[in-house]
């Protein structure tokens, strides 16, 4: 892959959109509304990033996308094109990168925001 080629989402193929987080990388799909973050990205999500790709999320929503589809056959990473080793976490469903980043659906970024919403008001998170 060339170094300026813009990554293609792994879920619809679309090219993916730079967007900035304080650490690592994170873009995300106008068409369907996922978000590829490195892992860099991710950590900080760990730790307490949620709002950036909540952010990233809502900037995305002034877009229609398409919903994932049921029974979609495995995505491939956007850099190195190996497919996605897919994982729940909680409710959250996500496609892992073991070498560059994870990819969150539209719903899974959803997911994340209510979890978060609900945490930062104090309720239990289903």
């Amino acid at each position: 892959m060339e170094a300026d080629a813009p990554l293609g989402c792994p879920r619809c193929g679309a090219p993916l959109a730079a967007f900035e987080v304080p650490r690592g990388d994170a873009h995300g799909c106008e068409a369907c509304g996922g978000v590829w973050v490195d892992d860099r990205a991710f950590a900080a999500l760990r730790q307490g990033m949620e709002d950036e790709v909540v952010g990233i999320a809502a900037a995305l929503d002034s877009v229609p996308h398409s919903r994932r589809p049921e029974g979609l056959a495995s995505v491939k990473c956007p850099i190195c094109q190996r497919a996605l080793t897919a994982t729940e976490v909680s409710t959250v469903r996500l496609d892992f990168c073991p070498a560059h980043g994870t990819w969150f659906d539209h719903e899974d970024v959803d997911a994340i925001a209510r979890a978060t919403q609900d945490a930062s008001a104090g309720e239990p998170c289903e």
